[in-house]
């Protein structure tokens, strides 16, 4: 049995999108247990509840630890790649003649006439995207840790202010 552990840094995805890339790495043949997950400190305590050594990280780092026979851990791997490989390819524009893509959360929101937005990005960035947000005139749920006390109450004053 051996334990693959890994980081990568500048790969972000939200955690729903890193739910099921677990469920399909766990599913490889050879894999006893997977977990691909943020380097929150309770994803880290979850994944080193499972036996697994995990390297000192940050929050922003993908964690990526697999438990197989030597077969298992490659298929595992190799999952993990296919997998987040189709999820950035679902995330980018199908070609030429579309629309361009939205730069901004508030352009996104303007076009699809949304009137909720749901924030889960690194807490570091969830109170400008809140703020976009609000500003579009839309309700905002913030699905993010490490959001400072203050940039929350900032947030709360700004919806207020706008009526949402």
């Amino acid at each position: 049995m051996a334990d693959h552990v890994e980081l990568r840094t500048g790969a972000y995805f939200d955690s729903v999108t890193l739910m099921q890339v677990s469920r399909t790495v766990a599913s490889a043949p050879g894999v006893q247990a997977a977990q691909v997950a943020m380097a929150t400190e309770l994803n880290l305590e979850v994944i080193r509840g499972m036996g697994f050594d995990v390297p000192d990280s940050a929050p922003n780092d993908l964690v990526v630890a697999i438990r197989g026979d030597e077969t298992g851990v490659a298929a595992g791997l190799s999952a993990l790649d296919g997998a987040l490989t189709q999820k950035r390819s679902a995330r980018s524009g199908s070609g030429f003649g579309d629309a361009p893509q939205p730069r901004t959360l508030g352009g996104a929101i303007r076009l699809s006439g949304a009137d909720l937005a749901l924030v889960s990005v690194p807490g570091e960035h969830a109170v400008t995207e809140a703020l976009d947000a609000v500003r579009a005139g839309v309700s905002v749920l913030v699905f993010s840790d490490n959001v400072p006390v203050d940039d929350e109450v900032r947030l709360k004053d700004a919806a207020r202010r706008a009526g949402v």
